[in-house]
């Protein structure tokens, strides 16, 4: 299930560095017991969408909106009980409205947008993690393992664990960027991803994203 949330306006500065605090409202929501906090991520969600930039911070004088994704149903049943009883998210902004989002015609060839940037990472000869950048060709194998692994998480083996993602190689605008979660910096891709296989294996890239650390907002994809 996809959740669309309108957020009220908010006069105050929301820094650039704020991927920490909708971490920590979404599992405010979602609850402290609940399972989601172990393990890997079979949840995404984007950055927050319509602030204006001050030049070094945030402002949602109309508003924002935010994008969550559960592949699990009741997950996403306990976000929406949680945002009901705490409809505040951080810096004033509050839930004021909350829809589904249809779910596209899921198919074996699909091209999806990224709604946050999407890290991919392998060892490097020495066992440190490098970031892999979409014009990497190991960033395909990187992506790849981690939506097999969530595929396999979701109950989906056979032949869904043949489902690929890689980055779309003809996007000419694609950059890097890097981002920052609490004290550590992570070297990042804005790319569209290609996805082959399944269409059940295409809903579990849609709800969980692409790459690593969706659960800490990287790698949402529309």
């Amino acid at each position: 299930m996809r959740l669309l949330l309108t957020l009220s306006p908010s006069s105050q500065m929301v820094p650039f560095n704020h991927l920490p605090e909708l971490v920590s409202t979404f599992h405010r929501w979602v609850g402290r017991d609940n399972s989601v906090h172990d393990g890997i991520s079979l949840y995404s969600f984007g950055w927050l969408r319509g602030g204006i930039s001050t030049g070094d911070a945030l402002l949602f004088l109309e508003g924002a909106t935010w994008t969550i994704s559960c592949y699990d149903a009741s997950i996403a049943q306990a976000l929406l009980a949680g945002i009901v009883n705490d409809p505040g998210v951080m810096y004033d902004l509050e839930v004021i409205g909350a829809e589904i989002v249809p779910e596209p015609n899921f198919q074996e060839e699909m091209r999806f947008r990224v709604l946050s940037p999407v890290l991919t990472r392998a060892r490097n000869e020495v066992g440190k993690s490098e970031a892999l950048l979409w014009d990497d060709p190991r960033s395909s194998e990187s992506l790849t393992r981690v939506l097999r692994h969530k595929l396999h998480l979701a109950g989906l083996d056979g032949g869904h664990l043949d489902s690929a993602l890689r980055f779309d190689p003809s996007y000419h605008r694609a950059r890097s960027k890097l981002v920052r979660f609490k004290n550590v910096h992570f070297r990042t891709s804005e790319c569209p991803v290609l996805f082959s296989g399944t269409p059940e294996a295409a809903r579990v890239a849609w709800l969980t994203g692409a790459g690593e650390l969706t659960g800490c907002g990287l790698g949402a994809l529309e």
